[in-house]
């Protein structure tokens, strides 16, 4: 890493336990391999980031200051109490304190402030771009990037609600991600390159969002304009979203654009049931197959399938596609 200290080590466990393998005659040991760990220096900075993040309040005594119904409230709330520390915040004491945060994975409210706390620093900081690593955390985390407006690349988890009301910048995670990415994000890019876990870009109004695998169930949903994308499979998608754009590399569930009223979704693979239910506006494109009650309770909008279809469901306003030639008569 560079700029940081930090130091490796690799540890070997004592022979006698490997040697235990051996007990189970028809199987082969397997071979002795090394396990790497990360530890930081503890210096200054360090020690003064600990110390600071050791002290943070979850504000539970305020009213209206949870981070789950308010998160903006209370990362207000924590940029308040954490200002006046004058925190150190490079890029090199942000990555290294990263590392460290290996060794306070006990902390109280560890998943609470944890992204809280770094977004908080990155933002205040001079740098531009940042190295963060998570891949060593058994701890669940959420909220990193949290209003982002700088380059941030993760190496390893992404955690809960990342880049949640992001600005600008771009988020880079080398691996998977919880839930709720891109929750109300209003710039900026996302990019993951394994599989996320539902509710991607939920109300996003602007940005991009690249899922390099499966996105889980509820992407899109009340999203107002953006993009998303995802190479693998997801389950339903668009429900009430009135623009922006979502693309899907695989397969996608049932309930496609349930509800939305505007923007296009575009599914390469398979669809299941219910595509365009009660949509009211916008575009659906299907290469695949589509499942059964194609476009029920649909008054408005339009769907185009190139694959096979099911049955129709009953609907108010018909103007369903398939392989370019329309097949309603409303």
């Amino acid at each position: 890493m560079a700029g940081a200290i930090v130091k490796r080590e690799i540890v070997v466990p004592n022979a006698p336990a490997l040697a235990l393998a051996k007990g189970f005659g028809g199987y082969r040991p397997e071979a002795e391999k090394p396990v790497r760990t990360m530890r930081v220096v503890k210096d200054a900075s360090i020690q003064k980031l600990e110390k600071a993040y050791r002290e943070i309040d979850r504000f539970e005594s305020q009213p209206n200051l949870d981070y789950i119904t308010n998160p903006e409230g209370f990362y207000e709330k924590l940029c308040e109490s954490l200002l006046p520390h004058d925190l150190p915040n490079s890029a090199s004491d942000i990555e290294r304190f990263s590392v460290h945060l290996g060794s306070l994975q006990s902390e109280r409210y560890f998943f609470e402030k944890t992204g809280f706390f770094l977004s908080f620093l990155m933002e205040c900081s001079a740098d531009r771009k940042f190295m963060i690593h998570t891949s060593h955390l058994e701890q669940r985390f959420s909220y990193l990037g949290f209003k982002n407006s700088k380059r941030i690349i993760v190496n390893g988890y992404g955690g809960e609600s990342l880049g949640a009301y992001m600005k600008d910048g771009s988020i880079t995670v080398d691996g998977d991600t919880a839930g709720d990415v891109g929750h109300c994000m209003k710039g900026g890019a996302i990019i993951i390159s394994g599989d996320a876990h539902g509710s991607v870009g939920s109300g996003m109004t602007g940005g991009r969002i690249v899922i390099g695998g499966d996105a889980g169930n509820r992407i899109g949903s009340s999203m107002k304009h953006g993009r998303i994308f995802i190479k693998g499979n997801c389950g339903k998608a668009g429900a009430r979203m009135t623009g922006g754009a979502i693309c899907i590399g695989g397969d996608a569930d049932g309930m496609i654009g349930d509800g939305m009223k505007g923007g296009i979704i575009k599914v390469a693979g398979n669809s299941g049931y219910g595509v365009g239910y009660s949509m009211r506006g916008g575009r659906i494109d299907g290469a695949g197959n589509v499942g059964d009650k194609l476009g029920y309770e649909m008054r408005g909008g339009e769907i185009h399938v190139e694959g096979d279809i099911g049955n129709l469901g009953w609907t108010c306003h018909r103007k369903i596609y398939h392989k370019g030639v329309r097949i309603t008569d409303k």
